[in-house]
């Protein structure tokens, strides 16, 4: 399953994103206001299994009133795809599967 890009998400103009910094410890949790300008941390999660981390961030994106959720691709300086960044996709492509909410990954610089 491959996840849109951030500019092929259909939003609604004001819209909520739910944003995911998802490392191997632990996954911040940052959601952004309806204008989407501004981002306001919410939590940090300290990762156990899949299930339950999935279970705790959509109870947070409904309870937020997330309209989509983006998560941050980690990529290297030199901008390859390593393994976290692989880790990251894969936690996002099972995330897809359990919600109806839009998601898509946002490459970033490590």
């Amino acid at each position: 399953m491959k996840l849109p890009r951030p500019a092929d998400l259909v939003l609604a103009p004001r819209a909520a994103l739910l944003a995911l910094d998802v490392g191997k410890a632990r996954i911040g949790v940052a959601i952004s206001d309806i204008d989407r300008r501004q981002a306001f941390a919410v939590t940090v999660l300290h990762r156990a299994k899949f299930q339950a981390d999935a279970k705790a961030l959509l109870k947070i994106a409904e309870e937020r009133g997330a309209d989509a959720i983006v998560i941050g691709l980690p990529l290297g300086a030199d901008g390859r795809f390593g393994s976290q960044a692989q880790s990251v996709e894969s936690f996002g492509r099972h995330l897809a599967k359990l919600t109806s909410l839009p998601l898509s990954l946002i490459h970033i610089s490590q």
